[in-house]
């Protein structure tokens, strides 16, 4: 992926990525559970500093930043993280995770949630 054309698409992201975190509950390997971690601290930001563009570097999981990232992520001058290019960065790494399959939709969490009687069957017998 390239990095400005995420970056400049922020706002449209933005607005479904609250929900879109709240709705999906994911799951993934070892491997992968930075990119979780991320997420998971990218949502606390979201719900919890909604117009704090901009947070010191180490209340941030950097894992999941590389080098291609790196540049956008981290000003170099204040050490300070960008929201709209971290939030880009960590959707490109759990799109990574997904294609790789070290990241998934947790099934026990989506079906219990699902009301379509083989799914919700399915789900009480492996209770």
């Amino acid at each position: 992926m390239f990095p400005e054309p995420l970056v400049a698409a922020y706002s449209q992201i933005r607005r479904f990525l609250p929900q879109f975190m709240k709705s999906i509950s994911l799951a993934s390997t070892d491997q992968s559970a930075h990119v979780l971690d991320a997420l998971h601290v990218l949502g606390e930001w979201f719900d919890n500093q909604p117009r704090t563009p901009r947070r010191p570097l180490d209340e941030i999981p950097t894992e999941v930043v590389t080098a291609t990232w790196e540049t956008y992520v981290v000003d170099a001058e204040t050490g300070l993280v960008d929201r709209a290019a971290y939030t880009c960065c960590v959707l490109d790494q759990l799109r990574v995770g997904l294609r790789r399959r070290d990241i998934y939709i947790d099934q026990w969490a989506f079906c219990a949630i699902n009301t379509s009687p083989g799914c919700r069957t399915f789900y009480e017998g492996c209770r």
